[in-house]
C-alpha cells in the first residue's frame, strides 16, 4: 500500500549576505508572507490574469500554466525567506512541496520572487529582476555564487527530488517530470507564435501609436524592449532614453510609468 510522503522543506540560515541585503522589518515581513501566500493560491489555480495582477513576468505565468496543465493540487508547507534588498525591494526564496493528481509524495521545490512596493505602497512581483538580465538578476547570481547558505538550499532541494527520482520504482514521478517538459515547451511556443503574430499586426500600420509605452504590472524592461525593438537586448538603451523616469535601479519599474520608445 502507497503511503504519502512528506519531503521534509529546506531551512535556510543565510549569515553572510551583503551589506545591501538585510532581513526585512517584522511589519514588512508580514506584508509580504502574505503576499506570497495569495500568490501562491493563484499559481494553483493556474489563472493568468490574476497572476498578471500580482505582477508576474512571462516566464512565471508559464511555470504556473504548466504546472496547473500538469494536475498541480495545491502547495503546501510554505515557507518564505524573505531579504531586503535596498528600498522597497525584497528577494524572497520560497521553498514548498507540491501535491500532485497521481502521485503518493509531495515534491520539494524552491522558487526565487522578486518582491517590490510600487508609488502607491502596492506590493508587486516585479518580473523582470529574476527573469531577465538587469541588476535584480546579477545581485542574486551574485548572492547564489558567493553565500554558501543560499546555494545549500538549492542544492538541498535538488538532491531532495533526485532521491525521490532514485526511489521512483513505478516510474510516476519520473513520467511527471518529462511531461512537465514537454507541457512548458508546448507552452512556450504557442505564447510565442502568438507573440509574433500580434507584433506583426501591430507592424501594419502603427508604429505611431508606440512613441510611448505604459507600463503594467509583470512588465519589465526586457520584455519592453523585446516586444518593440525585436529584441531583449537593446534594454539598456530603453533605459537610457527613460533613466529619468525610472531611477538608479533599472530593476525597478512600475505601473503607470510611460516610457518614450524612440531611442533609436
Amino acid at each position: 500500500m502507497n503511503v504519502r510522503k512528506s519531503v521534509v522543506a529546506a531551512v535556510l540560515i543565510l549569515l553572510l549576505l551583503p551589506q545591501s541585503t538585510v532581513r526585512a522589518a517584522s511589519s514588512e515581513e508580514q506584508e509580504i508572507k502574505e503576499f506570497i501566500s495569495a500568490l501562491y493560491e493563484a499559481k494553483e489555480k493556474g489563472d493568468e490574469d490574476l497572476l498578471i495582477s500580482f505582477g508576474a513576468g512571462e516566464e512565471q505565468i508559464m511555470k504556473a500554466l504548466t504546472l496547473a496543465e500538469c494536475g498541480m493540487e495545491g502547495f503546501h508547507n510554505l515557507e518564505p525567506h524573505i531579504y531586503q534588498d535596498g528600498n522597497n525591494a525584497w528577494i524572497v526564496f520560497v521553498v514548498y512541496e507540491m501535491e500532485i493528481k497521481g502521485l503518493d509524495v509531495w515534491l520539494p521545490g524552491l522558487e526565487t520572487e522578486y518582491v517590490i512596493k510600487d508609488g502607491r505602497g502596492e506590493i508587486l512581483l516585479n518580473g523582470q529582476a529574476m527573469e531577465y538580465g538587469a541588476e535584480g538578476s546579477y545581485k542574486f547570481a551574485a548572492l547564489l555564487e558567493t553565500d554558501p547558505e543560499i546555494y545549500e538550499l538549492f542544492e538541498t532541494c535538488n538532491a531532495s527530488f533526485d532521491k525521490l527520482l532514485e526511489n521512483d520504482a513505478d516510474g510516476k514521478i519520473t513520467d511527471f517530470s518529462n511531461k512537465m517538459k514537454e507541457t512548458y515547451a508546448s507552452i512556450r511556443e504557442e505564447r510565442a507564435l502568438t507573440t509574433e503574430e500580434s507584433s506583426q499586426e501591430d507592424e501594419s500600420g502603427k508604429n505611431e501609436a508606440k512613441r510611448y509605452y505604459t507600463v503594467r504590472p509583470g512588465d519589465c524592461l526586457w520584455s519592453i524592449s523585446e516586444q518593440y525593438f525585436g529584441s531583449g537586448e537593446n534594454w539598456t538603451a530603453l533605459y537610457k532614453k527613460n533613466r529619468d523616469i525610472i531611477g538608479e535601479s533599472p530593476s525597478l519599474i512600475f505601473p503607470g510609468q510611460e516610457f518614450d520608445l524612440e531611442i533609436r
